[in-house]
């Protein structure tokens, strides 16, 4: 692992989004989320990045496509990244939120929560 922060927030790894980054705003890679919280998020790519990189991400949340508001774009910077040998693993914190952003981000986890404990309620 290269870089060594982590974070303790609220996290939801169970999101299903669509996500594209990059470094430019013109050239962006399809990457593959494994976890999302209020700070920041976790990524698998392909590409190589690496800490302290500034990156642009558009993230489709499947849950809330019917709002007329399916794509929020932020910005992050990679604080650690671990490479493997099945490919690259990203941890990333947002950068200069609006508040706009944080509330829609929040709105995201906590209805996604509300549907996970409605489905663990009616699965008997």
């Amino acid at each position: 692992m290269i870089g060594n922060e982590r974070r303790a927030y609220v996290r939801d790894s169970e999101f299903i989004l669509d996500a594209k980054v990059s470094k430019d705003q013109q050239h962006w890679e399809c990457v593959e989320i494994t976890d999302f919280s209020a700070s920041g998020l976790n990524y698998s790519a392909g590409g190589e990045y690496k800490v302290g990189d500034i990156l642009w991400f558009d993230l489709v949340v499947h849950d809330f496509r019917v709002l007329n508001e399916p794509l929020i774009k932020v910005r992050g910077k990679i604080r650690r990244v671990d490479r493997s040998e099945s490919g690259n693993s990203y941890g990333v914190s947002f950068k200069n939120l609006s508040m706009e952003q944080q509330i829609r981000i929040d709105e995201i986890i906590q209805h996604k929560n509300k549907v996970r404990i409605l489905a663990e309620r009616t699965d008997l």
